[in-house]
């Protein structure tokens, strides 16, 4: 007996958890060699990406749960819940940041070693590149909403990483060791900027935000072009709970149509609309033509 793919989301962000920990891991080495704050403080980033990366994987993992009972649309709310979470850890990774930021513009401190920090950082941004890039891939082919906070999660930390190597450098070869807070700063503003983003997106998932214009458009135009016996659809509805998509609408039916053709047509549209959205939960409530109610 096969067991199942873990699906795409799931994988990314295990993907994520083992590169946090070994960047952690390498960052803690390179802040013990070097005494840099630079590299203690992007080590303690990197523990906090695993700990968000963790409770990704855990809220992903839990929303492919089927629906049961207690629970009869699913876990799919588990993403939302999880880019939620990662928003936070983001703001408050970068008001951690912007305090050393600001010590450092302050009163720098002394940097040791840099071309061993540097070296260091490269292979970090060079190892989150890679991973940011997968991320991207897989958020745009499922939709996560959790696995998109997690790739906005390690744009910055390119970003801090390049900071870091572009601060340490300026140091190293011009000796400009307020450099160190001044990017530190610029990072903390995008941080903030892109925690806001993703916890508003997350917080309208979670209220039932309808699904793009674009997308009800399509459905729309689906339903109209189908079949002339279907007429008036009304009372359209639309959410997204994770990877699962529910719609909800009414039609009205060619009174010359029995019950059970009425039915069959409505399948059939259901069908038809789930060849282009194969995540869709349909809910269609069938009316004879003319109908007051």
């Amino acid at each position: 007996m096969t067991r199942p793919r873990m699906p795409l989301p799931q994988l990314a962000a295990a993907v994520s958890m083992t590169v946090a920990f070994s960047l952690a891991i390498l960052k803690l080495w390179g802040g013990w060699l070097t005494h840099t704050m630079t590299l203690w403080s992007l080590m303690v980033d990197s523990a906090l990406d695993l700990l968000a990366s963790g409770m990704n994987y855990y809220f992903i993992r839990k929303s492919y749960h089927p629906p049961n009972a207690t629970f009869p649309y699913g876990y799919g709310k588990a993403q939302s819940v999880a880019a939620l979470s990662q928003a936070y850890i983001i703001a408050f990774s970068s008001l951690v940041l912007g305090y050393q930021s600001v010590l450092q513009v302050i009163a720098p401190r002394p940097l040791n070693r840099l071309d061993w920090g540097m070296a260091i950082l490269a292979i970090s941004w060079t190892a989150t590149c890679g991973l940011m890039i997968f991320l991207r891939w897989v958020a745009h082919k499922t939709g996560s909403l959790a696995v998109r906070a997690d790739s906005f999660h390690y744009e910055t930390d390119l970003l801090t990483n390049l900071g870091g190597i572009i601060s340490l450098g300026l140091v190293r070869y011009l000796g400009w060791r307020i450099s160190d807070g001044i990017f530190g700063l610029v990072i903390v503003g995008y941080m903030l900027f892109g925690a806001l983003r993703i916890a508003r997106q997350s917080i309208e998932d979670l209220l039932d935000r309808t699904l793009s214009p674009e997308e009800n458009q399509r459905i729309m135009e689906i339903i109209h072009n189908f079949h002339p016996a279907i007429r008036n659809p009304h009372d359209f509805r639309s959410r997204r709970s994770g990877h699962r998509i529910f719609i909800e609408f009414h039609i009205e039916v060619d009174r010359s149509y029995t019950f059970e053709e009425a039915h069959e047509l409505a399948e059939d549209l259901i069908d038809r609309i789930r060849e282009e959205f194969p995540n869709a939960e349909l809910t269609v409530h069938v009316d004879p033509e003319g109908a007051t109610r």
